[in-house]
Protein backbone atom coordinates (compact mmCIF):
# COMPACT_ATOMS: atom_id res chain seq x y z
CA UNK A 1 0.00 0.00 0.00
CA UNK A 2 1.66 3.41 -1.02
CA UNK A 3 1.08 5.80 1.48
CA UNK A 4 2.41 9.18 -0.05
CA UNK A 5 0.06 11.91 -0.77
CA UNK A 6 -0.16 13.30 -4.10
CA UNK A 7 0.73 17.48 -4.13
CA UNK A 8 -1.39 19.71 -2.49
CA UNK A 9 -3.93 21.76 -4.10
CA UNK A 10 -5.85 23.06 -2.00
CA UNK A 11 -3.60 26.46 -2.32
CA UNK A 12 -3.72 26.65 -6.10
CA UNK A 13 -7.61 25.79 -5.60
CA UNK A 14 -8.22 28.43 -3.23
CA UNK A 15 -5.90 31.39 -5.28
CA UNK A 16 -8.26 30.27 -8.35
CA UNK A 17 -11.33 30.83 -5.92
CA UNK A 18 -10.35 34.05 -4.75
CA UNK A 19 -9.54 35.35 -8.48
CA UNK A 20 -12.93 34.26 -9.55
CA UNK A 21 -14.63 36.34 -6.33
CA UNK A 22 -12.53 39.11 -7.54
CA UNK A 23 -13.40 39.47 -11.20
CA UNK A 24 -16.87 39.05 -9.82
CA UNK A 25 -16.67 42.06 -7.42
CA UNK A 26 -14.63 44.25 -9.82
CA UNK A 27 -17.80 42.99 -12.85
CA UNK A 28 -20.25 44.62 -10.18
CA UNK A 29 -18.01 47.51 -9.43
CA UNK A 30 -18.28 48.17 -12.95
CA UNK A 31 -21.72 47.72 -13.41
CA UNK A 32 -22.72 50.28 -10.80
CA UNK A 33 -20.52 52.57 -11.88
CA UNK A 34 -22.13 53.09 -15.23
CA UNK A 35 -25.14 53.14 -14.05
CA UNK A 36 -24.04 56.18 -11.63
CA UNK A 37 -22.71 57.55 -14.83
CA UNK A 38 -26.03 57.55 -16.38
CA UNK A 39 -28.15 58.60 -13.84
CA UNK A 40 -25.84 61.66 -13.32
CA UNK A 41 -25.60 62.59 -17.60
CA UNK A 42 -29.29 61.68 -18.02
CA UNK A 43 -30.90 62.94 -14.86
CA UNK A 44 -33.08 60.98 -12.91
CA UNK A 45 -36.46 60.93 -14.60
CA UNK A 46 -39.60 59.05 -12.79
CA UNK A 47 -40.71 56.60 -15.57
CA UNK A 48 -44.18 57.15 -14.35
CA UNK A 49 -44.76 60.55 -14.84
CA UNK A 50 -46.34 62.31 -17.77
CA UNK A 51 -44.56 65.36 -19.40
CA UNK A 52 -48.11 66.52 -19.71
CA UNK A 53 -47.75 67.18 -16.34
CA UNK A 54 -45.56 69.50 -16.34
CA UNK A 55 -47.39 71.97 -18.80
CA UNK A 56 -50.97 71.46 -17.02
CA UNK A 57 -52.49 74.71 -15.22
CA UNK A 58 -52.75 78.34 -16.89
CA UNK A 59 -49.99 80.54 -18.24
CA UNK A 60 -49.39 84.05 -19.77
CA UNK A 61 -47.30 85.03 -22.85
CA UNK A 62 -44.41 86.86 -22.49
CA UNK A 63 -45.26 88.74 -26.01
CA UNK A 64 -48.67 89.96 -24.92
CA UNK A 65 -50.07 88.51 -21.92
CA UNK A 66 -52.15 85.94 -23.73
CA UNK A 67 -53.55 83.39 -21.12
CA UNK A 68 -53.42 79.90 -22.05
CA UNK A 69 -54.72 77.08 -20.17
CA UNK A 70 -53.67 73.69 -20.36
CA UNK A 71 -56.30 71.15 -18.89
CA UNK A 72 -55.92 67.52 -17.95
CA UNK A 73 -58.09 66.31 -20.66
CA UNK A 74 -55.78 67.43 -23.44
CA UNK A 75 -57.61 70.65 -23.83
CA UNK A 76 -56.26 73.96 -24.68
CA UNK A 77 -57.52 77.75 -24.70
CA UNK A 78 -56.53 81.01 -24.89
CA UNK A 79 -58.14 84.28 -23.62
CA UNK A 80 -57.39 87.93 -23.50
CA UNK A 81 -58.66 90.79 -22.20
CA UNK A 82 -59.55 92.57 -25.96
CA UNK A 83 -61.55 89.49 -27.28
CA UNK A 84 -63.85 89.40 -23.75
CA UNK A 85 -63.91 86.54 -21.27
CA UNK A 86 -64.77 83.75 -23.39
CA UNK A 87 -62.00 81.75 -24.84
CA UNK A 88 -61.16 82.95 -28.14
CA UNK A 89 -59.40 79.96 -29.32
CA UNK A 90 -59.15 76.39 -28.32
CA UNK A 91 -58.74 73.03 -29.41
CA UNK A 92 -56.61 70.16 -28.74
CA UNK A 93 -53.02 69.63 -27.24
CA UNK A 94 -50.38 67.01 -27.37
CA UNK A 95 -46.83 67.07 -25.25
CA UNK A 96 -44.19 64.42 -25.83
CA UNK A 97 -41.74 65.84 -23.35
CA UNK A 98 -40.15 67.88 -26.25
CA UNK A 99 -43.05 69.04 -29.26
CA UNK A 100 -45.77 70.52 -28.04
CA UNK A 101 -48.57 70.24 -31.01
CA UNK A 102 -52.03 72.28 -31.35
CA UNK A 103 -55.30 71.43 -33.13
CA UNK A 104 -57.63 73.86 -33.41
CA UNK A 105 -61.28 73.41 -32.72
CA UNK A 106 -64.37 74.81 -34.15
CA UNK A 107 -65.37 78.13 -33.34
CA UNK A 108 -61.69 80.31 -32.52
CA UNK A 109 -61.34 83.68 -33.29
CA UNK A 110 -57.91 83.59 -34.31
CA UNK A 111 -57.20 80.44 -36.29
CA UNK A 112 -59.24 78.94 -38.42
CA UNK A 113 -60.53 75.31 -37.43
CA UNK A 114 -58.36 72.38 -38.32
CA UNK A 115 -54.83 74.33 -38.19
CA UNK A 116 -52.42 72.36 -36.56
CA UNK A 117 -49.97 74.47 -34.15
CA UNK A 118 -45.93 72.45 -33.86
CA UNK A 119 -43.66 73.89 -31.69
CA UNK A 120 -40.54 72.27 -30.03
CA UNK A 121 -41.51 73.10 -26.21
CA UNK A 122 -38.71 73.21 -23.48
CA UNK A 123 -40.75 73.68 -19.76
CA UNK A 124 -39.10 74.97 -16.82
CA UNK A 125 -40.87 75.11 -13.45
CA UNK A 126 -42.12 78.51 -14.64
CA UNK A 127 -41.58 79.26 -17.71
CA UNK A 128 -41.89 77.73 -21.34
CA UNK A 129 -39.70 78.33 -24.12
CA UNK A 130 -41.22 77.50 -27.37
CA UNK A 131 -39.46 77.22 -30.97
CA UNK A 132 -41.74 77.35 -33.77
CA UNK A 133 -41.30 74.16 -35.87
CA UNK A 134 -44.42 74.70 -38.23
CA UNK A 135 -48.07 77.16 -37.27
CA UNK A 136 -50.06 78.36 -39.88
CA UNK A 137 -52.45 80.34 -37.67
CA UNK A 138 -50.33 83.69 -37.60
CA UNK A 139 -52.39 84.74 -34.05
CA UNK A 140 -51.10 81.80 -31.97
CA UNK A 141 -47.51 82.16 -33.66
CA UNK A 142 -47.08 85.04 -32.68
CA UNK A 143 -48.79 85.23 -29.20
CA UNK A 144 -46.07 82.16 -28.23
CA UNK A 145 -43.37 84.38 -29.67
CA UNK A 146 -41.27 84.73 -26.75
CA UNK A 147 -42.80 81.98 -24.81
CA UNK A 148 -44.63 81.63 -21.72
CA UNK A 149 -44.64 82.07 -18.16
CA UNK A 150 -46.49 80.04 -15.47
CA UNK A 151 -49.77 82.43 -14.41
CA UNK A 152 -50.43 83.54 -10.82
Amino acid sequence: MDTTKPPETTSSTSDERTRRQVQTLVLRVVVVAVGLAGILWFGVRDASSDPIDSLLGDWRTVNNGTTIAYTEDGKWSSQHGWWGEEPFDRGSFTFDGETLTFFTDTGSRACEEGQIGVYRASIGEDEVTLELIDDPCHGRSSDFRGGMVRSP
